[in-house]
């Protein structure tokens, strides 16, 4: 069912291929296939499959020379035939940090010293909290917890030590035999933090917060609709400014700072003290959550305008789980603006207890 050098994605839709990179995504598989079973699959297989990775290497070349061929895609073509240049491309987003690492492994026959770029993937992962750390382009949830990728498994196979949420079924173990050792020694659990934050200025979530509780890795996200600037003010108290410089149009969402937190039967919200499902500016709110306690008020810093803050239910941007679209996996901090001017700042102090 190949057509020429690629394959359709299901069987009855041969013989049309609706994705141009398929046969690509796969050279991963066929390398080691190649490299470890050529022994034991006879001439006649053998022949077949090296008559067949011409045809897709020859299909890369084509996508290459349309200008079709990159990212993760151009680093596996690359890498099989030992072309790979790892400073070409680095991987924005955490589910291609395995590609990654599987250009690296295939392109180490030939260029053995690649250790500082295998160092410079697995400092994005911290065993700790049993997480990907890295900045990326889309940071996505599985249900309470960050989703499972094969990058998971790869760092679970380089610490020794698998994330609970890495075992439980999932599609990226259809691709778990391509997880190899890598070539460099873990370093101690002992010398990473017990919470990590990642600012992404720019991105509508700006701002993440990442800790472990006693079984599952619990976060919050900071996501808005204005240009966040971040200042670390000391270590563990940060203030993330809000320009909000378009006009303000009532609709369905009035929300334009959100705060999510990963939900679980442990956490607590309070407002001043007590329990509540509305704030106003520059009232504290707490969070009592398993693992890490906070607190955090939002102040109006330029401009005139009517806020009230919220707490509820709610699902954050990247959220994978959608079997049941009325179920939400986070509480939801919200400040909801009611009237404003623009340009108007607003400033969210978060600081650990």
């Amino acid at each position: 069912f190949e057509v020429e050098g690629n394959f359709p994605h299901y069987l009855h839709q041969y013989p049309k291929c609706y994705d141009k990179h398929l046969s690509i995504k796969c050279l991963p598989a066929f390398f080691y296939l190649l490299r470890d079973f050529s022994p034991v699959l006879g001439e006649q297989l053998l022949s077949s499959l090296k008559s067949l990775e011409g045809r897709i290497l020859a299909h890369g070349k084509q996508l290459k020379e349309k200008g079709e061929l990159f990212g993760s895609h151009g680093a596996k073509w690359a890498s099989y035939q030992g072309l790979f240049d790892p400073k070409s491309w680095f991987p924005d987003r955490s589910s291609h940090f395995a590609d990654y690492l599987l250009a690296l492994q295939m392109q180490h026959r030939h260029t053995p010293s690649l250790d500082v770029f295998y160092e410079e993937v697995t400092s994005r992962w911290n065993p700790k909290i049993s997480c990907f750390t890295g900045k990326c382009r889309q940071r996505q949830q599985y249900g309470y917890e960050p989703a499972s990728t094969l990058f998971d498994l790869f760092m679970g196979e380089y610490g020794k030590k698998f994330s609970t949420r890495a075992l439980c079924d999932s599609l990226s173990h259809l691709h778990a035999s391509l997880v190899h050792p890598l070539p460099i020694l873990a370093k101690e659990e002992v010398a990473f933090p017990a919470w990590e934050r990642i600012v992404e200025e720019g991105n509508a979530r700006s701002f993440t917060l990442l800790w472990k509780g006693s079984s599952l890795t619990h976060s919050l996200a900071v996501e808005s609709k204005g240009t966040c600037s971040f200042y670390e003010m000391q270590e563990g108290v940060w203030e993330l400014s809000f320009l909000l410089d378009q006009p303000f149009v009532s609709g369905e969402d009035d929300n334009e700072i959100s705060l999510y937190l990963s939900d679980s039967p442990e956490h607590r919200i309070t407002i001043c003290g007590a329990k509540a499902t509305t704030f106003s500016l520059e009232e504290e709110v707490v969070i009592d959550a398993e693992g890490l306690s906070m607190q955090m008020h939002a102040s109006l810093a330029e401009g005139k305008g009517t806020f009230l803050g919220h707490v509820s239910k709610g699902n954050r941007s990247g959220q994978l789980h959608k079997d049941n679209p009325y179920e939400a996996f986070d509480r939801k901090i919200s400040i909801r603006t009611i009237r404003r001017d623009f340009p108007c700042k607003l400033v969210l102090q978060i600081a650990l207890r």
